[in-house]
């Protein structure tokens, strides 16, 4: 799908070009995207183009190509459906597909220029994943948006009023703070239906699908949607 950015579709070892010096990269499942150190975002791969008849559209774009009306980003994060990144200011922006809520502007509306997450907040960091996005405020506190089916959002679930997509799905479509009081420096939603972040304190918590171990707490426990903490070896 183009995803190397090496102008085919042949699997090798390539230097992408971005045109600008490269301070950070991220890749997803279909797509990569770099930003430099003007702030500017290209991105190669499966690329978003438009939701027809229920399904989302994309096309392959082999090349760099630079993510347009994009505001200077500080950071870049690059899920399954949807890429989002931070400006200078902290504000959060998404963009590509939204089938579920994923972008966290209240909508369902994909979109191929960046949207502004629907808050106020100032992020310091933030992770797109398959089916959930979270970040960090400049407080310490996590919110995620999007799918809650596992309790990978980290909120109480009789919070959760709306459902998404054609499943109606248990979601939040904007953010929504983590439950407890830990504060975070950093939050990994990976590419699975879990999320995981490191505290102030250097602890590491895990919430979400548990069924393979893989929030670390000792259990294989379906869902949790509290952060418990990773048990040490």
């Amino acid at each position: 799908r183009g995803q190397l950015g090496s102008g085919s579709a042949t699997s090798s070892t390539v230097r992408v070009f971005l045109g600008g010096v490269a301070a950070a990269v991220s890749a997803g499942q279909e797509r990569t995207c770099a930003r430099t150190t003007s702030g500017i975002v290209s991105c190669w791969g499966a690329t978003w183009i438009e939701r027809q008849n229920g399904l989302e559209m994309t096309r392959a774009v082999f090349s760099p190509t630079s993510v347009p009306a994009a505001v200077p980003m500080s950071t870049v994060s690059v899920g399954t459906f949807t890429t989002c990144g931070t400006d200078a200011s902290g504000f959060a922006y998404c963009w590509e597909a939204n089938p579920r809520g994923e972008m966290g502007n209240g909508t369902e509306n994909g979109s191929i220029t960046p949207q502004r997450v629907g808050t106020d907040l100032e992020f310091v960091q933030i992770s797109a994943g398959i089916v959930q996005t979270c970040g960090v405020v400049i407080t310490g506190v996590a919110y995620c948006w999007w799918d809650d089916t596992f309790g990978q959002l980290g909120i109480n679930p009789s919070l959760l009023v709306e459902q998404c997509g054609s499943q109606r799905l248990p979601c939040s479509r904007i953010p929504v703070a983590v439950v407890g009081r830990q504060q975070f420096t950093e939050i990994s939603t990976g590419q699975g239906s879990h999320t995981c972040g490191v505290t102030t304190q250097g602890n590491l918590y895990c919430w979400g699908l548990g069924l393979s171990g893989q929030r670390g707490d000792g259990t294989a426990l379906y869902a949790v949607s509290v952060p418990i903490q990773v048990k040490e070896p």
